[in-house]
């Protein structure tokens, strides 16, 4: 009885290897090019949408900023009203309060008539600063003395509230949309920039197929295919 045939290992990837050896080099440069031309058009088209996106942001930006001016001049215009209702109703407080003064020296004096008239006087300009206060402005910035007299009128206070209250106008923010519009374009030129070198990749791996040189062949697909990969890699994931 003959003894069983063992097959050899070594024998089996050599045929392998040969196998792989007689592979039409020309055939995966095609399918390369093939590769690096539909990611060069992935690349354009991405340039593209993140152009059109940043000049959207633009757009946006531009809306937003005005936006915030017209509620700023809104905002200044009403605080310049307030303020000069304070103003008279500071004032108007003040003259009653003189008035009154002079009234109760008056009627010390005997002079009863112009004490009354005086005190007249003194509460009609209170009921105009009241009506001031309740139509014009809130006494919630208004601050007083000792006395209770109107001393001063919280502006910047009131600034900031009216602003805050402007729901549209505060949630906007037009640095953060422009900023938004540079990187999208930063990252649209890059794309277009790194398009350059996957042609370089192309042009390598033409001359690498009609290349008559065997050797030479290999090593002009290898370089080609580092270009092409580094290019891709840094455009696409280069954030």
């Amino acid at each position: 009885m003959s003894d069983a045939v063992v097959p050899s290992w070594a024998g089996v990837r050599e045929r392998r290897w040969a196998r792989l050896r007689r592979v039409d080099l020309r055939l995966v440069i095609a399918v390369l090019i093939g590769v690096v031309s539909v990611t060069g058009a992935v690349m354009t088209w991405q340039s593209s949408q993140r152009g059109e996106s940043a000049t959207d942001k633009d757009r946006q930006a531009i809306a937003e900023t005005v936006l915030q001016e017209q509620s700023n001049a809104n905002v200044e215009a009403r605080v310049r009203d307030e303020a000069q209702a304070f103003a008279q109703y500071k004032e108007n407080l003040t003259n009653a309060q003189l008035l009154n003064k002079q009234a109760d020296d008056l009627r010390a004096a005997g002079f009863a008539i112009e004490a009354a008239q005086a005190r007249d006087q003194a509460s009609e300009l209170e009921r105009v600063a009241d009506s001031l206060a309740g139509l014009t402005f809130s006494l919630d910035y208004v601050e007083t003395d000792d006395n209770g007299l109107p001393t001063n009128f919280l502006i910047d206070k009131r600034r900031a509230d009216l602003r805050r209250a402007d729901e549209q106008a505060s949630q906007v923010n037009p640095d953060q949309t422009a900023q938004q519009a540079i990187d999208l374009r930063n990252q649209s030129q890059r794309l277009e920039g790194w398009t350059i070198p996957l042609v370089l990749s192309v042009v390598l791996l033409t001359l690498a197929t009609i290349t008559a040189r065997e050797r030479w062949r290999g090593w002009i697909a290898g370089a080609a295919v580092v270009i092409f990969v580094l290019s891709a890699a840094i455009a696409l994931f280069g954030d």
